[in-house]
Protein backbone atom coordinates (compact mmCIF):
# COMPACT_ATOMS: atom_id res chain seq x y z
CA UNK A 1 0.00 0.00 0.00
CA UNK A 2 1.22 3.63 -0.83
CA UNK A 3 1.70 6.20 1.90
CA UNK A 4 -0.99 8.97 0.41
CA UNK A 5 0.45 10.98 3.84
CA UNK A 6 4.11 11.27 2.08
CA UNK A 7 4.77 14.95 1.15
CA UNK A 8 3.70 15.40 -2.46
CA UNK A 9 6.05 18.23 -3.28
CA UNK A 10 10.38 17.18 -2.68
CA UNK A 11 12.72 19.67 -3.26
CA UNK A 12 16.13 18.91 -4.46
CA UNK A 13 18.50 21.76 -5.35
CA UNK A 14 18.15 21.36 -8.60
CA UNK A 15 14.66 20.09 -8.84
CA UNK A 16 11.53 19.66 -7.48
CA UNK A 17 9.59 16.70 -7.50
CA UNK A 18 6.14 17.12 -7.62
CA UNK A 19 3.71 13.90 -6.92
CA UNK A 20 0.26 12.60 -6.70
CA UNK A 21 -1.16 9.33 -6.28
CA UNK A 22 -4.41 7.79 -7.50
CA UNK A 23 -5.43 4.13 -8.48
CA UNK A 24 -2.91 3.09 -6.13
CA UNK A 25 0.01 4.52 -8.64
CA UNK A 26 2.22 7.07 -8.31
CA UNK A 27 2.52 10.36 -11.07
CA UNK A 28 5.19 12.08 -10.93
CA UNK A 29 6.52 15.44 -12.35
CA UNK A 30 10.05 16.88 -11.97
CA UNK A 31 10.31 20.65 -12.11
CA UNK A 32 14.36 22.37 -12.98
CA UNK A 33 15.04 24.82 -10.51
CA UNK A 34 16.90 27.75 -10.94
CA UNK A 35 20.28 27.59 -9.26
CA UNK A 36 20.18 31.65 -9.68
CA UNK A 37 16.86 32.78 -8.78
CA UNK A 38 15.39 29.84 -7.16
CA UNK A 39 12.12 30.13 -8.65
CA UNK A 40 10.55 26.98 -10.24
CA UNK A 41 11.08 26.53 -14.18
CA UNK A 42 8.77 24.66 -16.79
CA UNK A 43 9.67 21.16 -17.78
CA UNK A 44 9.65 22.41 -21.50
CA UNK A 45 12.66 24.41 -20.74
CA UNK A 46 11.14 27.95 -20.59
CA UNK A 47 11.97 30.81 -18.63
CA UNK A 48 8.82 31.45 -17.14
CA UNK A 49 7.75 30.30 -13.49
CA UNK A 50 5.74 27.51 -13.42
CA UNK A 51 3.02 27.37 -9.93
CA UNK A 52 2.60 24.16 -8.34
CA UNK A 53 -0.65 24.01 -8.40
CA UNK A 54 -0.54 24.15 -12.33
CA UNK A 55 1.62 21.07 -12.20
CA UNK A 56 -1.26 19.37 -9.49
CA UNK A 57 -3.79 20.32 -11.73
CA UNK A 58 -2.05 18.52 -15.33
CA UNK A 59 -1.29 15.87 -13.41
CA UNK A 60 -5.07 15.29 -12.21
CA UNK A 61 -6.40 16.00 -15.98
CA UNK A 62 -3.63 14.01 -17.61
CA UNK A 63 -5.05 11.03 -15.35
CA UNK A 64 -8.77 11.79 -15.58
CA UNK A 65 -8.02 11.87 -19.52
CA UNK A 66 -6.10 8.24 -19.33
CA UNK A 67 -9.16 6.86 -17.34
CA UNK A 68 -11.97 8.15 -19.67
CA UNK A 69 -9.87 6.88 -22.71
CA UNK A 70 -9.77 3.58 -21.02
CA UNK A 71 -12.89 2.80 -19.47
CA UNK A 72 -12.69 4.24 -16.04
CA UNK A 73 -10.15 2.00 -14.55
CA UNK A 74 -6.33 2.52 -14.26
CA UNK A 75 -3.74 -0.02 -13.39
CA UNK A 76 0.39 0.04 -14.06
CA UNK A 77 -0.89 -3.03 -16.57
CA UNK A 78 -2.96 -0.60 -18.58
CA UNK A 79 -0.39 2.37 -18.79
CA UNK A 80 2.39 -0.48 -19.95
CA UNK A 81 0.38 -2.12 -22.62
CA UNK A 82 -0.61 1.33 -24.17
CA UNK A 83 2.53 3.53 -23.32
CA UNK A 84 2.43 5.38 -27.09
CA UNK A 85 -1.02 6.45 -26.17
CA UNK A 86 0.29 7.39 -22.38
CA UNK A 87 2.64 9.51 -23.78
CA UNK A 88 0.69 11.11 -26.47
CA UNK A 89 -1.66 12.55 -24.15
CA UNK A 90 0.91 13.42 -21.92
CA UNK A 91 2.84 15.54 -24.78
CA UNK A 92 -0.57 17.07 -25.96
CA UNK A 93 -1.60 18.19 -22.43
CA UNK A 94 1.71 19.76 -21.97
CA UNK A 95 1.83 21.59 -25.30
CA UNK A 96 -1.75 23.01 -24.43
CA UNK A 97 -0.22 24.68 -21.07
CA UNK A 98 2.68 25.94 -23.02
Amino acid sequence: MLDSQANPIISTPKHTLIHIVRFNLIFLSTVRVSLLRRSLMSVLQTDREVPPLLVFETQHQIVDILCDYFGGKLSETIIRENFSTVLQVHNLLLLAHA
